[in-house]
């Protein structure tokens, strides 16, 4: 699981060119800024699965054992551009019947919701099952915290086709 990998905090992370660092570090919404670098934007839903976590997992993410993850892939124009991992406590959170729809509406829509510290890992995209060959992809995870709610974490892994949507 990808609350697993090696996380490192924005100042531990190693030299990152000023494209990567701009997605990566880029406090907003990936939705608004795909879909403004686009003509066509979508999500792509891979799945949305109940999870048991163990309680290492549950007590480093702060959310209970039994929780929802939903897989989908961000695509500008028909590329492949992010692939998003998001957990939330499960089963019958509002965000479950989300569909294609984009999270990132809901989580920047007004300020219910409150994006915590970003964490960065690089990681393989054989290890998310990306058809990437011998690709090494940089990813961010975050949680996302409303007052009185479990927090929603989301993982977002960069896929090679975003670093072409501008330029620095």
């Amino acid at each position: 699981m990808w609350s697993d990998w090696q996380w490192m905090s924005t100042a531990q992370v190693p030299a990152l060119t000023a494209l990567e660092r701009d997605w990566l570090l880029g406090q907003g919404s990936m939705t608004a800024r795909l879909k403004s670098r686009s003509t066509q934007f979508r999500v792509q839903l891979l799945g949305v699965d109940d999870l048991s976590l163990s309680p290492h997992q549950a007590q480093w993410l702060g959310l209970p054992t039994d929780v929802t993850e939903r897989t989908v892939l961000l695509l500008a124009d028909e590329a492949p551009c992010i692939f998003a991992k998001s957990l939330w406590a499960g089963p019958g959170h509002p965000f479950s019947g989300l569909g294609e729809q984009p999270l990132g509406e809901k989580l920047f829509d007004g300020d219910q919701w409150r994006r915590g510290g970003i964490q960065i890992a690089k990681v393989r995209a054989a290890e998310l099952g990306l058809d990437f060959p011998d690709t090494s992809l940089w990813a961010r995870c975050s949680a996302f915290k409303a007052e009185g709610k479990p927090p929603v974490w989301v993982m977002e892994a960069f896929l090679p086709p975003i670093y072409r949507l501008d330029t620095l």
